[in-house]
């Protein structure tokens, strides 16, 4: 349909059209109509719910947030609640007023991660190891004539002068082993029986020491701190003191105790390429060293208030068990605060929350201010680096849209391969085409287009599109990349419809394998907009938009393969229903489709005391129409008739169903109507020129119709009385007009006007359950130029 004046219109533009469809094969047919399902809650759900579903090829689930809620309610396609279980102190992420604006979900496998915009992320409380207080003392080497020096806090509490070498036996004096007795000795307190360093020694009660080989182990007696050094004469490389932190590795200690943790600081003046390790003593063959974290410093992130996940975890009796807690993320386990720094998404002084979250290139990440922020590959809850030492490609990730202007990103979408990230008002495309590094990832402005920041973009094959807020009523462009000059642009698809997107967008929905993309907005809940386009080669041959109205409020749409599925609510009930979106199934015994909203099939069975047929509908309301579906008497299938609501969904007729009063099925729903509003004609000139200075009267108009039932038209003159004419398909004398049995046929329905065409409108609709197909209309009349163009 089309918003621009009838005469400046392209041919087959409308001006209303209403539960149908714009086939280019079929021409314009009425919608599917929706299957019943289930009813899913005794009230009627919230639409400030944020909901979400997911397809895992043998499992299909949908799940909703309510406002204020600490809980997710999970269901499956057939409408029968799931298990679900949360963790203790875990709802309260999920509490929050409006979770359509502030709850964002995606699914990656068997985890949903679900996301609370407003909660701001910060550090947890957990700290690594404070350092240790205690000291090693290593004696790497010794040589004679040098004097080896124990000192605590400046002063010199152990000391051993090696022999000159002048004897043989002073090879035992200079073994470092004979070296750390001596020193120890002299701390410990004891005797030294042989050597040049015999002799009893008194203790020293201020320190706590051991002897491990040539290692020894002080601590203060007290518990306290203490500063370590030693002195050698040859410069620090035989008495090696190693407390806190070394130069290098080759002065660590043969023997430490499990978990012991040194710093290396290098040559260098610079602390940014420091490290860590601790000593490990878990393998059999001796003392390992490890990278490990800087003590002392926070190195978790608290899950309060990073996204949560729920996780199916098994399936029991056909019901799915669900858990819903925090996500397991991974703390820092090597570096310090420069080496290996607090991912982007942190800010200490300003925190943020988390925008959106995400899977690209097998790597979780999330859009928080003017970053996105993505894990370890192939680690989705690890966001630190392996080791401080090397930068590795599968490092985390971060990059900024650094633009002239701040640009917080809100949403993403997958694009040719690329990531589009988009801002309030620009978009920006990561390269998708090689591996993104650290190194590499670049956030590229293609566009700068505002846009609906609380709704996602959708993707349709080569195309993503995306709303914007047009006042009050949505816009939506589609972007895209231009084969010919390799770009990417974004034009919009509703600017010949500006104001027929009413309200702010509330959701948008494409699939795949479908050119048809839906849009809701605040503004009416029983409407759902469509948009069907159509590509040959690179030229957009179809560009349509319209309208489908349901009888209930719509709370979210979703697809599963080519079913939509429609949560809706309907007279303090909330309900699931479904419709085929391509090659809409026949009904069962019948050559058509059964138009019929919430449509279902029940079991009618005759009683011969009240010569009455009963069934029960599994929903409680009053305006169905009721048709006969299998077992009924053949001229009769998929005709209507005439039956008495009791109550509760129980029914009542009297009418000659089937043949002897056999059981039968009948097929019931809810009648919806199809509408379409075509353009007023004009004529042209030789040069494609609207002639608007002359009227033209219309005589009559010829529907073509192709397995049609009823057609009603309605024609509205300016000024005048609304005349009304309705076809049945119905011809006195043939064969086909049997009452009671339906007639679907292929013809032309002729409808005389009679009227200006400019002072005319004429409503083509029907509400029947029988379907209706216009494949094109024609018109007679006349025109009288009275000028001629010069």
């Amino acid at each position: 349909m089309s918003q621009q004046p009838d005469r400046v219109r392209l041919e087959g533009q409308c001006t209303k059209q209403e539960n149908a469809i714009p086939d280019v094969v079929k021409g314009l047919t009425k919608r599917p109509a929706l299957n019943y399902v289930n009813n899913i809650l005794g009230y009627e759900v919230s639409e400030n719910s944020a909901f979400h579903s997911y397809d895992r090829g043998d499992e299909q689930y949908f799940m909703f947030v309510e406002p204020n809620s600490t809980t997710i309610k999970v269901f499956n396609l057939k409408g029968l609640a799931q298990n679900v279980t949360v963790a203790s102190g875990s709802g309260s992420y999920l509490n929050n007023p409006r979770p359509d604006l502030n709850i964002d979900f995606i699914t990656v496998a068997d985890f949903t991660f679900i996301t609370n915009k407003t909660v701001p992320v910060v550090m947890g409380s957990a700290l690594s190891p404070s350092p240790s207080r205690l000291g090693i003392v290593y004696s790497q080497y010794a040589t004679y004539g040098k004097t080896y020096n124990i000192i605590v806090n400046g002063t010199v509490i152990s000391s051993y002068t090696t022999p000159d070498g002048s004897a043989s036996h002073h090879i035992n004096d200079v073994a470092t082993d004979y070296v750390a007795l001596v020193l120890y000795t002299k701390i410990a307190g004891g005797n030294i029986d042989d050597g040049e360093g015999s002799g009893t020694f008194p203790a020293q009660p201020d320190y706590v020491v051991s002897l491990h080989g040539n290692v020894i182990w002080i601590e203060m007696a007290d518990g306290s701190d203490f500063k370590l050094s030693t002195s050698d004469s040859q410069k620090g490389e035989d008495l090696i003191a190693a407390k806190g932190s070394v130069s290098n590795t080759n002065s660590l200690p043969p023997i430490a105790p499990d978990n012991f943790t040194l710093r290396i600081t290098g040559a260098g003046k610079s602390t940014k390429d420091d490290y860590w390790l601790r000593a490990d003593n878990s393998n059999d063959s001796g003392i390992r060293w490890v990278e490990t974290v800087e003590p002392g410093i926070l190195i978790n992130i608290n899950a309060d208030t990073l996204p949560h996940t729920l996780v199916r975890e098994s399936i029991s009796g056909g019901v799915a068990n669900f858990k819903f807690s925090q996500g397991v993320y991974d703390d820092r386990t090597v570096g310090g605060e420069d080496s290996n720094p607090l991912p982007g998404f942190i800010n200490t002084d300003n925190p943020q929350p988390i925008l959106s979250t995400g899977v690209f290139q097998n790597r979780l990440f999330f859009l928080s201010g003017e970053s996105i922020c993505m894990s370890r590959s192939n680690l989705f809850f690890n966001f630190w680096k392996e080791t401080s030492q090397t930068a590795a490609d599968s490092d985390p990730i971060e990059g900024y849209a650094d633009t002239d202007r701040v640009n917080n990103l809100y949403n993403y979408q997958i694009l040719n391969g690329d990531l589009a990230l988009f801002s309030d008002n620009a978009q920006f495309v990561i390269d998708g085409s090689k591996p993104v590094t650290k190194s590499n990832i670049t956030l590229t402005q293609v566009t700068a287009y505002p846009s609906e920041v609380n709704v996602k973009p959708q993707a349709a094959g080569e195309n993503v599109f995306f709303a914007y807020n047009a006042s009050s009523y949505t816009g939506v462009r589609e972007l895209f990349t231009d084969n010919y000059s390799d770009t990417k642009k974004a034009y919009p698809v509703t600017d010949y419809v500006s104001k027929y997107l009413v309200g702010r967008c509330k959701q948008m929905l494409a699939s795949p394998n479908l050119n048809t993309m839906l849009v809701r907005t605040y503004s009416d809940l029983s409407k759902v907009y469509v948009y069907d386009w159509l590509w040959q080669d690179n030229q957009k041959v179809q560009s349509a938009w319209h309208t489908w109205v349901f009888d209930g409020r719509v709370m979210y749409v979703f697809y599963i393969d080519d079913s939509l599925y429609v949560v809706y609510t309907k007279s303090g009930k909330t309900y699931v229903d479904f419709l085929y979106m391509v090659n809409d199934p026949d009904t069962s015994g019948l050559s058509y489709s059964t138009k019929l909203d919430h449509r279902v099939s029940v079991d009618a069975l005759y009683n011969p005391t009240t010569k009455k047929y009963n069934f029960t509908l599994p929903y409680d309301r009053s305006d169905v129409v009721c048709t006969i579906h299998t077992g009924g008497h053949s001229e009769d299938l998929g005709s209507a008739f005439i039956a008495t609501y009791l109550g509760s969904g129980n029914w009542e007729t009297s009418e000659d169903l089937s043949p002897n009063g056999q059981e039968l099925k009948v097929l019931c729903g809810v009648k919806y109507k199809y509408s379409y509003i075509p353009t007023q004609p004009v004529v042209k000139d030789l040069r494609e020129r609207v002639i608007g200075l002359s009227s033209i009267i219309m005589s009559n108009l010829f529907i073509h119709y192709e397995l049609t039932g009823d057609i009603y038209v309605t024609a509205t003159p300016k000024n005048g009385t609304t005349r009304d004419y309705h076809f049945s398909g119905r011809y006195m004398g043939t064969a086909e007009n049997l009452v009671g049995a339906p007639v679907l046929d292929n013809g032309t329905y002729r409808v005389p006007i009679r009227q200006r065409a400019e002072d005319m409108q004429i409503e083509i609709w029907s509400d029947s359950h029988y379907p209706i197909t216009i494949r094109d209309m024609e018109m007679d009349g006349t025109f009288h130029q009275r000028g001629q163009r010069i």
